[in-house]
């Protein structure tokens, strides 16, 4: 896991989206990539929520730095 804004915006949106459909996904037979992204779904959140602080902390968003403010 890399520290990038949108990247961990990706993840932790994705995360939400299995947390909110957590009901309905336990009844149905998952697919080994879906199935596998259900069963850590909260370590993704996780994950996209540090990415997100991480990028933040590099100034890093989508491969371009972000501008605050005047450096120097």
């Amino acid at each position: 896991m890399y520290g990038d804004v949108f990247h961990g915006s990706c993840v932790f949106l994705y995360a939400l989206y299995l947390i909110y459909k957590e009901k309905s996904m336990e009844k149905q037979r998952l697919n080994d990539f879906v199935g596998a992204a259900f069963y850590g779904r909260y370590m993704l959140l996780l994950m996209g929520t540090f990415a997100i602080y991480m990028g933040f902390i590099y100034n890093d968003m989508a491969s371009m730095p972000l501008h605050w403010g005047k450096s120097g």
